[in-house]
């Protein structure tokens, strides 16, 4: 949002006013009564906003990586397998909340219970436990942490562990000029985010089909 909100500053007449708002997954398309477009995600297979009477903008696709403390056991690993984190404590987000979904996948599959030490609805504050040893924790590629910060991130496989990111806009509003504008300067920087965080030799992940 921050490059997407510097560019439309220099429109002349034209003011955006962001608000963030912690919200499971029911939560999102209510938030369209209020707010003009609302950044909201799924993971894979989630369709609850179906029938909503919203418009669904897809917007990108973002791999949920494990953070790990620096010098955890598991960070000279190039890459994670649900069996690998077994064991080990979890820095969780609220119940309900798309994250923990994952948490529960991970524990169907490797038939083991997951212990969550904390829970938390903001990253930046997860991260920061990670990196104090508290736990490990799923963290979004685009906006992690990183080694100056004490973590290190992995990706994790076996798991559907990305989520879907869109706009979600009531129709009525979604053909107003300024919110069109907006619209759609968002949807240029955020394929700009993924195809910086893309190798080339890498095929983008695909968007949900229920857009």
């Amino acid at each position: 949002m921050p490059p997407a909100v510097a560019a439309l500053s220099r429109l002349p007449g034209l003011t955006v006013e962001l608000t963030n708002r912690d919200a499971d997954m029911t939560d999102f398309p209510s938030l369209t009564a209020d707010h003009d477009i609302v950044i909201a995600y799924s993971l894979p297979g989630q369709r609850s906003w179906s029938g909503r009477g919203l418009r669904n903008i897809y917007l990108l696709s973002e791999p949920l990586d494990v953070a790990l403390p620096l010098g955890h056991r598991l960070a000279g690993k190039s890459e994670l397998t649900p069996q690998d984190l077994v064991g080990e404590p979890w820095i969780g987000v609220p119940e309900q909340f798309a994250f923990d979904l994952l948490l529960h996948e991970l524990e169907a599959v490797t038939q083991s219970e997951i212990q969550v030490v904390q829970r938390l609805s903001d990253n930046v504050m997860s991260d920061a436990l990670v990196a104090q040893g508290l736990g490990v924790a799923f963290t979004p590629r685009f906006t992690a942490s990183g080694p100056e910060k004490g973590i290190v991130t992995r990706p994790l496989r076996g798991v559907e562990a990305f989520r879907h990111v869109l706009m979600l806009l009531r129709p009525d509003k979604a053909e107003r000029l300024a919110v069109r504008t907006v619209a759609d300067e968002i949807q240029r920087q955020a394929r700009a985010l993924e195809a910086s965080h893309t190798p080339a030799e890498e095929p983008p992940l695909v968007g949900p089909r229920w857009v």
